[in-house]
């Protein structure tokens, strides 16, 4: 029973493999269309508050005159609630997210992008990163979780949501401090 019941989960856990997989290798566009960011983010904060359960405070810090941005709606909601559940999971005691909304101008500072784009921060204050484990954050299929607990594809997801809306992604991390991964979009 107990072999069963050990290859019902691993069959489990490789179906959620195989979507995300899938997901991550999407070839169809995305719809893309101007959103008002903060106004995506507030329609999700119950989602994002039960996601985060008792982990922490939620904290929303939204420019009031945030910019339309040029993205895919679910998408983007989709980042955003895979980047709380990341929190989460980085916080070893209460602590807090920050979800931040910010105007923002480049001049080739990220990914040599110029022009003007709409930041979405999601900040924590879990136990951080080491520079070596930093480096390779958004590699697809690269993860610190234990098996069965991530797949790898969350942050190089996000990485890619963010290219393909014409923007970038960036990650800022401090052991013992927290981590912010900060989404770009035009």
């Amino acid at each position: 029973r107990s072999r069963i019941l050990s290859a019902l989960a691993g069959a489990k856990r490789g179906e959620k493999l195989v979507r995300s997989l899938m997901a991550f290798a999407r070839r169809e566009p995305m719809a893309m269309t101007t959103i008002d960011v903060n106004q995506a983010i507030r329609a999700m904060e119950e989602l994002l508050k039960e996601s985060l359960g008792a982990a922490g405070k939620l904290i929303f810090n939204l420019a009031p005159e945030a910019w339309p941005a040029r993205a895919d709606a679910s998408e983007l909601g989709m980042a955003i609630l895979n980047l709380v559940v990341n929190a989460r999971d980085a916080m070893t005691t209460e602590g807090a997210v920050r979800i931040s909304t910010m105007n923002t101008t480049l001049h080739g500072e990220i990914d040599h992008l110029s022009g003007d784009y709409v930041a979405v921060a999601v900040s924590d204050t879990g136990s951080g990163m080491p520079p070596e484990i930093l480096a390779l954050a958004f590699e697809p299929l690269f993860t610190t979780k234990g098996p069965g607990k991530g797949t790898g594809l969350g942050l190089a997801s996000v990485y890619g949501f963010a290219r393909q809306c014409g923007g970038s992604a960036v990650i800022e991390s401090e052991l013992r401090k927290g981590t912010t991964v900060t989404i770009y979009l035009p």
